[in-house]
């Protein structure tokens, strides 16, 4: 699993470089009556400030696996949350997030922290808000907690938000 999630996370960072990611200067009120920055996504991470360069999202047909991946990164030093969707999950609700999405019809997500020198996905607990999604944009919030790295060490991300154009 941890090898899946990181040759897709890889794969993800590549094609969100090429990209460019999205910019805008637009923004966009969510459900929590907060404002979300147009192609943005912040976090307090282990109790500080965090906020991505770059956001890239994808939304494919209902019956692929996962049909919504998203992320947020930063280049120096390189951090990424990456999102992965099950197909069970179609419109806005609370769902939570997992080390991995075992069904089809399971209503969660798989979440990880990756650094340049660690991935946390294991144990994760947490939750994913989404408060809009469509064919071209998802907005929420979430939080979570993983452990990984060579000491099995945690990570705390929470305050997360998220405004992502999807390809």
């Amino acid at each position: 699993m941890k090898k899946t999630i990181s040759q897709f996370s890889l794969v993800l960072a590549l094609v969100s470089l090429l990209l460019g990611g999205c910019k805008s200067n637009s923004t966009s009120p969510n459900n929590s009556g907060n404002t979300i920055t147009a192609s943005t996504m912040t976090a307090t991470v282990d109790g500080k400030a965090w906020k991505s360069d770059g956001v890239v999202g994808f939304r494919y047909a209902q019956t692929a696996t996962p049909n919504l991946q998203f992320e947020g990164w930063i280049n120096q030093p390189f951090v990424q949350i990456p999102f992965n969707v099950s197909p069970a999950i179609t419109g806005p609700g609370t769902y939570p997030l997992v080390t991995r999405v075992s069904s089809l019809n399971e209503m969660s997500a798989e979440v990880s922290f990756n650094t340049d020198t660690a991935s946390f996905s294991d144990n994760v607990t947490g939750s994913l808000t989404i408060t809009v999604l469509t064919n071209t944009n998802v907005q929420g919030t979430f939080n979570f907690k993983a452990t990984g790295g060579f000491n099995e060490d945690t990570v705390i991300v929470s305050n997360g938000q998220f405004n992502i154009p999807l390809h």
